[in-house]
């Protein structure tokens, strides 16, 4: 008889705390809502931004804008210590992919001097600079934009060091590249 009341409790209790349980409603889950690009309509939703918002900018586009500062010496002289610290180690002093990594085993990043990247946009080089490509990693959670921006002004500089032709040198440079002392410019 004992147990039999004390099942009853249990059942009892079980029960009273379903039956509270139960009547619950989720009232986040049942409000009004506007849904991801759904027409605005009503008082209450006037006040949302525009969807996109604007002077967003599309994934993988090239018209993401200009640096907001100009390329000085100091942006050069930060873009120079972001690559010898970052990107050095992989793509070489010189950026053609011969960094210490690479002589350890490592696979061969992709010069700075092919053609490809010669022509790719600025906003195309931040973005890999940002987030990597292939099995580069990003940069994005190390370096603020700054940095990275100002490691692509020294990636274009050594692009364009790298391009200068032969005849545009003076005579002391050519006999130093003739006798092999320039560091072995191979195109």
């Amino acid at each position: 008889m004992k147990s039999c009341v004390r099942m009853r409790g249990w059942l009892g209790g079980w029960l009273l705390a379903a039956g509270i349980l139960g009547g619950c409603a989720d009232p986040m889950v049942d409000q009004r809502k506007l849904e991801a690009y759904e027409p605005r309509r009503g008082r209450w939703i006037v006040a949302l931004p525009d969807l996109p918002p604007s002077g967003a900018v599309a994934v993988g586009s090239d018209s993401v804008p200009r640096p907001p500062f100009t390329a000085d010496a100091a942006l050069f002289a930060l873009g120079r210590t972001v690559h010898d610290v970052h990107c050095a180690p992989c793509h070489g002093v010189t950026g053609v992919g011969d960094g210490e990594v690479v002589r350890r085993g490592f696979p061969r990043p992709r010069s700075y001097h092919l053609a490809a990247l010669r022509e790719a946009s600025d906003a195309a080089l931040h973005e890999v600079v940002a987030d990597g490509r292939g099995s580069m990693v990003g940069f994005s959670e190390l370096l603020d934009p700054r940095e990275r921006w100002a490691a692509v002004a020294w990636i274009r500089a050594l692009q364009r060091a790298w391009s200068v032709p032969v005849d545009r040198l003076a005579d002391a440079e050519r006999r130093q590249l003739d006798s092999g002392a320039a560091g072995g410019r191979d195109r």
